[in-house]
């Protein structure tokens, strides 16, 4: 063989490789699971150094933000099994935060509503709380 069809066929066993790994990472739903909890390990550790003080509330916000994102961004990838006559599904993505901090922590409240702000925005954050006081699921 010359060096010419050797390194072809290198070149197309490598895009190959590459382009199977890239959909496994993107689209295969037991890797996207892993990588779910690997997010949601990050976040519990974010969440336990923020609350003991090792980590100050605006980059902890930032980085809850941008783990936030990527979860959102997973878990929309795993496919959904509809019940039939169902017109559609809601996923809601929870923060994920050590065992023994409780859901009613207001700095943990704090932290998740301006990482949810940092996201959104300030207008349509205080729109969406808004709205959300006013049907009576007040945040």
């Amino acid at each position: 063989m010359n060096r010419f069809v050797l390194g072809s066929v290198a070149a197309v066993v490598v895009l190959l490789v590459a382009g199977f790994g890239w959909l496994g990472w993107t689209r295969w739903p037991p890797v996207i699971k892993w990588r779910i909890s690997r997010n949601d390990v990050q976040t519990r550790e974010l969440v336990r150094r923020y609350l003991s003080g090792q980590e100050a509330f605006e980059p902890a916000a930032n980085r809850l933000a941008i783990l936030y994102q990527r979860k959102t961004e997973l878990v929309v990838r795993l496919p959904i099994r509809l019940a039939p006559g169902s017109g559609g599904s809601l996923t809601a993505v929870t923060l994920a935060k050590p065992d023994d901090v409780s859901f009613d922590d207001p700095r943990l409240k704090r932290l998740g509503d301006r990482a949810m702000e940092i996201i959104m925005g300030q207008e349509p954050w205080a729109r969406l709380q808004r709205m959300q006081r006013e049907h009576g699921r007040g945040t």
